[in-house]
């Protein structure tokens, strides 16, 4: 998980443009990362490669709203 989380990270990175049709999916995927309770290492990747998809998302509700539905 954490080798596909930082894959995913490096190409958000490097080809926005081209990651931005799957924005949606990926969202869903790393908010899953993030609520991983077996192991620390996938959620921090996880958060890290979600703020690197935030930078290019003009609206963050709904991923916030996901979170918070997730830390119930």
């Amino acid at each position: 998980k954490t080798a596909i989380l930082s894959a995913l990270t490096s190409m958000l990175e490097h080809i926005p443009v081209f990651m931005k049709l799957f924005h949606p999916q990926l969202q869903r995927v790393f908010v899953k990362g993030i609520s991983d309770l077996t192991s620390i290492v996938v959620r921090n990747r996880a958060a890290k490669v979600l703020g690197v998809l935030m930078k290019s998302q003009p609206r963050v509700d709904a991923v916030v709203m996901e979170l918070i539905a997730g830390a119930k």
